[in-house]
């Protein structure tokens, strides 16, 4: 993204947009959300103000609305209060050549560094200056040329400023966790150090792997040259980037000496072949933002590019605190997850050690997905009274570890004789009524703990962040179940039943008492969360909804019966056969999710889908009635092999959806018109409520379906469901990105 920029000439905030105040001594709301009486004010001007009534000059704003009105992703809280763990500081980087391969002076450019290291004063940083050997010296020709700046002039006269641009850090002395960003400027003697200098290399690639901004203005953005990404690609390929352009060189009589070989090369010419280098006319502001990577054309574009380099800073910062959150988020889930797969895969085991048909059991698992159904609206009502979505979590998984002790007394008041592993023997009409009653009620607090944590790493998260809490969210989730399965499995087999439940409780205790305080501080909410029903029939939320909802139902459809499969073929201890089931579930969701990530955007989605589709094709071929693999046993070690392998294929291709669905059901909530906050909650609900739908759906048409026709048969019915939502999904994802193209085809035009 490039753009043209006016040189202010002064700090200014930009006018509130339609509906918003801009808080003054009282900290008067905005947009819906409150701003920290405790954050440290500043007094700043506001100016461009449409309405004369809207002016307020001088106006008191709070760190959370300068960075808001900057359009940084600020979190609802003051802006630094919830980062003061985040470095505060900028550096500033100056070339240490002072001289042209003729011997005539240079350096780098006066207001190249300070029109930045105003901006960055003002916005509250600390900033801090570095040249490669450590001395720096300003271009004298800068100095004359900047003489009617004011900002410059005063800089220069300032004794101890200009002393710290002469004796500066070294750069390979500098550390990416000391800094919010880093700021090469320019100046023509950066040609002959910067580009080939291992310590700005190592910064760059240190800065951009942590999601912090790194900026470089007129030829500074030849330092550049030599960076790669982790593939060892081009940093700036595919990417849009401008410096000091050939017009400009030419006008100033040094493309000559800039060019090889005498020089590097002009910046227009290295950059050019390396990324997509964009022109905004000789002298002329411009400001180009390629993710964290920002690049300004000339000396005119130092100052905006530096407001860019603000705003970046904001989204780096609520990046990296969106994930801590979605980090704490994923732990509380992890041992929700862990308790509930340490007792979940055997359950099946359970009910048919008392009698219950395994028809039967499918409909047992779906009761718990009618409380998720049941609640699942009623949710978003009661987010504000409990305190928002954090302490929603909070509270589901304390309920949680309530119905647990219930799940664990199952059987203990009705003992006629104890069997294997503490299975009582109980009657099978009793075991069915107070297991449907604990799976309803485990239902209702699922969509507490699930709407909860979603809405709050959603709302949470920065434009283009999002995805990637997700995926931190869903990575710790899948390591707690990874690591709760064969626990259980363990404990099932050395305790019994009861402890094993018992035990899970003690587990969701755990990230509670460790994330309490967190959770309970007070957090902003709106009046109430309305549940918009216009939404759910809009069109792209529909059919996105339809098609999570039969892909979701289609995989948990090998929940009940899988394993009773697997115990009729099998002699597999309840240990290894949870492994088994929890490396599907992580492998599958992982290589989901990474192909998702791995193109930062909703099409990622597309290569699971695929993936997917032709891994289920085999898996129809081997585990389908197919004359062709007549041959192929469908007992023993090789059928247990194959159908296996056609499980963990099928995670592989939901994997993706299960991971990319919330933030695009959250992308059109956003385009139906809610703001942020409501479209989270609502995201949330409905990506819970299609959930639960699968999970009751699935569980109990499976079970019956293996149950009347068999398990090749119905898993051959459910392979074609996922092609047909895994074609529906590429060609409805596909259509959306051409209509897109085509909108920005037309307003170019």
């Amino acid at each position: 993204m490039c753009m043209a920029a006016k040189q202010p000439a002064t700090y200014q905030v930009p006018a509130p947009n339609p509906g918003e105040k801009l808080c003054r001594l009282q900290h008067k709301q905005h947009s819906g959300r409150w701003c920290s009486t405790e954050s440290t004010a500043r007094i700043v001007a506001a100016e461009g103000a449409t309405d004369q009534a809207d002016r307020c000059d001088p106006v008191l704003l709070c760190d959370r609305c300068v960075a808001s009105l900057l359009h940084c992703e600020a979190p609802r809280e003051s802006f630094w209060k919830d980062h003061s763990s985040m470095p505060k500081k900028v550096l500033i980087v100056l070339t240490s050549v002072d001289k042209y391969p003729d011997g005539s002076p240079t350096g780098w450019y006066l207001p190249e560094a300070v029109h930045p290291f105003v901006e960055f004063r003002r916005a509250g940083f600390e900033v801090e200056f570095a040249s490669i050997t450590g001395l720096a010296t300003c271009d004298p020709s800068s100095i004359d040329a900047s003489k009617d700046d004011k900002e410059c002039t005063d800089f220069w006269s300032d004794p101890t400023l200009k002393a710290k641009t002469e004796s500066t850090k070294k750069l390979a002395d500098c550390k990416p966790d000391d800094y919010s960003a880093v700021f090469f400027a320019g100046g023509f003697g950066v040609m002959w150090d910067f580009p080939e200098n291992p310590a700005a290399i190592k910064l760059i690639t240190d800065m951009l792997a942590a999601n912090k901004p790194v900026a470089a203005v007129c030829h500074g953005p030849i330092v550049f040259k030599n960076v790669k990404d982790a593939e060892g690609k081009p940093v700036l390929a595919g990417k849009d980037c401008t410096g000091f352009t050939n017009a400009e060189e030419k006008a100033v009589n040094k493309y000559a000496v800039v060019s090889e070989p005498s020089g590097p090369g002009s910046c227009e010419d290295v950059l050019g072949a390396l990324g997509n280098f964009k022109d905004g006319g000789v002298f002329q502001p411009n400001v180009c933002v390629a993710g964290y990577i920002l690049t300004g054309q000339n000396p005119p574009s130092a100052q905006p590019l530096a407001k860019e380099v603000i705003v970046a800073i904001g989204k780096s910062t609520a990046l990296i605190e969106a994930l801590k959150k979605a980090g704490i988020a994923g732990t509380f889930l992890a041992c929700l997850d862990m308790s509930d797969t340490m007792v979940f895969p055997f359950l099946g085991e359970f009910f048919v050690h008392h009698g219950i048909s395994k028809a039967f059991v499918g409909f047992i698992f779906g009761i718990m997905s009618v409380g998720m159904l049941i609640f699942c609206p009623i949710v978003p009502y009661f987010m504000p009274k409990i305190g928002g979505p954090a302490k929603t979590l909070l509270l589901g998984t304390l309920l949680f570890a309530t119905v647990r002790i219930g799940t664990a007394s199952m059987g203990l008041f009705h003992e006629e004789d104890e069997g294997e592993n503490g299975m009582m023997s109980l009657s099978a009409d009793y075991l069915v009524w107070y297991s449907s009653i604990l799976f309803f009620l485990t239902g209702c607090v699922y969509s507490f703990t699930e709407i909860g944590g979603l809405a709050w790493i959603l709302m949470e998260a920065p434009e283009g962040g999002k995805s990637k809490a997700m995926a931190a969210m869903m990575t710790a989730r899948m390591i707690g179940g990874l690591v709760g399965t064969p626990l259980g499995g363990i404990l099932f087999d050395l305790i019994g039943w009861a402890p094993t439940n018992l035990a899970c409780t003690l587990l969701l205790l755990i990230p509670s008492a460790m994330f309490y305080k967190t959770l309970a501080q007070p957090v902003p909410q709106r009046a109430a969360y309305e549940a918009n029903f216009k939404l759910y029939m809009d069109k792209k939320f529909a059919l996105s909804n339809l098609l999570s909802l039969l892909s979701l139902a289609a995989m948990y459809a090998y929940v009940p019966y899988l394993q009773l499969f697997y115990a009729d073929q099998f002699s597999i201890s309840k240990s290894v056969w949870g492994l088994i089931f929890m490396v599907g579930v992580i492998v599958g969701f992982l290589v989901g999710a990474g192909s998702t990530l791995k193109v930062e955007e909703y099409m990622g989605t597309l290569n699971a889908i695929i993936a997917g589709f032709g891994m289920f094709s085999v898996g129809y071929l081997l585990l389908g009635p197919s004359p062709i693999l007549a041959f192929l046993p469908h007992s023993g070690w090789p059928a247990f092999f194959i159908s296996t392998g056609g499980w963990f294929i099928l995670l592989l291709g939901n994997g993706g959806v299960v991971t990319i669905l919330p933030t695009l059901l959250l992308k059109y909530a956003m385009e139906f018109g809610l703001d942020e906050e409501d479209a989270s909650v609502q995201s949330a609900t409905v990506n819970i409520f299609m959930m639960a739908a699968g999970l009751f759906f699935g569980p109990t048409f499976g079970g019956y379906f293996a149950h009347a026709i068999g398990v090749p048969w119905t898993n051959t019915l459910l392979a074609i469901i996922i092609c047909f939502c895994g074609y529906s999904t590429c060609a409805f994802l596909k259509s959306e990105e051409k209509t897109s193209k085509v909108a920005k085809s037309q307003e170019m035009m």
